[in-house]
């Protein structure tokens, strides 16, 4: 496979846990699904068409990085809601309508000064190539999550064989397929090698939508699978297949579209 990375940073990301509604739970990576929008967004596809096109295609990505810190925001936003009361009855019987727009607020996490790498790998050297220079000049603006996260580009790398899929233990704030809680142990060797105080974190495991059905502009998820964040160096009991990127120190667990199993 021929593959290359991104590196972005945002002031603020925000990626939304499915199923959270009132209070928006932010998880500490890209999702699968975000990294195929950003992909998209670089092509000039939206959403509904970005994800057929490189399930065909045989899209692999993958994500690593950190933030500095995090916070709460307060969104007032309007919702399509089942009509309740008098009035909204009254309202959604006049104009037949099965829902109504009602004012809410919810709670928001986000994360802040976030560094992040995408990586993405394709099989077909010429469309790796050709997602690659889109990178370089996107067609539409990449965020982190919603529209008000604005990513910056800060590097995009180039193109590479990233050879055959190895076994590694050794990972380091990174999206790793499965869960794989009851097997991760601190890299105490690289902790001490690290020689700052760190904040030890316990892996979390987060079932991500990784297959969608399309209905006009509405998309929903159709299959989830289990992955695990895992933040600062870890080690793990069973070893997990990889691939070594070039200029990366560890090798990078990847997700490909196409293949349940991988």
């Amino acid at each position: 496979m021929y593959g290359f990375f991104v590196s972005l940073h945002g002031m603020t990301a925000s990626f939304r846990e499915p199923g959270s509604h009132l209070y928006q739970a932010t998880l500490p990576l890209p999702p699968v699904s975000a990294l195929v929008g950003m992909a998209g967004a670089a092509l000039g596809k939206p959403f509904e068409e970005a994800w057929p096109f490189f399930k065909d295609a045989g899209l692999f990505v993958g994500a690593s990085g950190s933030s500095g810190g995090g916070g709460i925001d307060l969104w007032n936003y309007d919702k399509m809601a089942t009509p309740k009361g008098s009035e909204e009855i009254a309202f959604a019987k006049l104009h037949g309508l099965s829902k109504v727009v009602r004012k809410d607020i919810l709670n928001r996490e986000f994360l802040a000064d976030a560094e992040f790498v995408a990586f993405y790998a394709l099989g077909d050297r010429e469309k790796a190539d050709c997602l690659r220079s889109a990178f370089k000049d996107p067609v539409y603006a990449l965020s982190l999550g919603s529209s008000d996260d604005i990513a910056l580009v800060r590097e995009v790398s180039e193109l590479c064989p990233i050879g055959d899929e190895e076994e590694s233990d050794s990972f380091a704030d990174t999206l790793l397929p499965g869960d794989h809680a009851d097997s991760v142990r601190f890299d105490w060797d690289a902790l001490r090698r690290a020689c700052v105080v760190q904040t030890l974190k316990a892996p979390l495991v987060r079932p991500l939508i990784v297959d969608f059905e399309f209905k006009g502009n509405e998309r929903h998820g159709i299959r989830y699978r289990l992955f695990t964040f895992l933040s600062g160096h870890q080690r793990l009991l069973n070893p997990q297949r990889a691939f070594r990127f070039p200029n990366v120190a560890l090798p990078v667990p990847l997700y490909g579209l196409e293949n349940e199993e991988q």
